[in-house]
């Protein structure tokens, strides 16, 4: 399996909800097309390859309501060596944090594993837990994937709405994990 990753761009994600979604949608676009191409170089070698998308498809059960993909794509990067776990179960890469998205390509080709990262990035400073607007994740590591998924329906004009605060635990994350290299 080879996995990958792209950064988000920090400027695009502190800005209004429609730019930030806009660039989620950009981005996501961006790591599809490189599995592809990467899937056809492989194919092209004799190989096979399958693309794992990068946000869908969706197991759209009862049980599941629509929150497991057909790979954890953040279970991969970690193992990829990409990435290691903060305590609220975002994945943090050792240049950009947890603004990193990732995609796979699975295939037949032999290739080398690469070894898990070893640093550790979270420090344990609850910034991740303190900046979420709807208390998705706890102190035990647990995230509460509903709750997180309603953030995306918080609207601007909301009280408990404030895009800054976003900006604010990207940018600790970034200092911290910056300062512990």
């Amino acid at each position: 399996m080879i996995v990958h990753g792209i950064p988000m761009l920090l400027g695009s994600i502190s800005s209004n909800p429609r730019v930030a979604a806009s660039h989620a949608k950009t981005v996501y676009n961006e790591l599809d097309r490189i599995s592809y191409q990467v899937g056809r170089l492989l194919e092209g070698t004799g190989y096979r390859a399958a693309t794992v998308a990068s946000f869908s498809p969706l197991e759209m059960s009862k049980e599941t309501r629509g929150l497991v993909g057909d790979l954890s794509l953040r279970y991969a990067a970690v193992a990829a060596g990409l990435g290691v776990w903060s305590r609220c179960r975002l994945v943090l890469n050792p240049r950009w944090g947890p603004r990193v998205r990732y995609a796979a390509v699975a295939t037949d080709a032999p290739l080398a594993s690469d070894s898990l990262l070893e640093e550790e990035l979270c420090t344990d400073c609850d910034l991740c837990i303190r900046a979420c607007l709807v208390g998705a994740p706890s102190t035990e590591g647990t995230v509460d994937t509903i709750k997180c998924l309603l953030q995306y329906s918080v609207k601007p004009t909301d009280p408990h709405y404030t895009n800054r605060q976003k900006v604010q635990l990207t940018e600790a994350v970034d200092v911290s994990i910056t300062n512990s290299l």
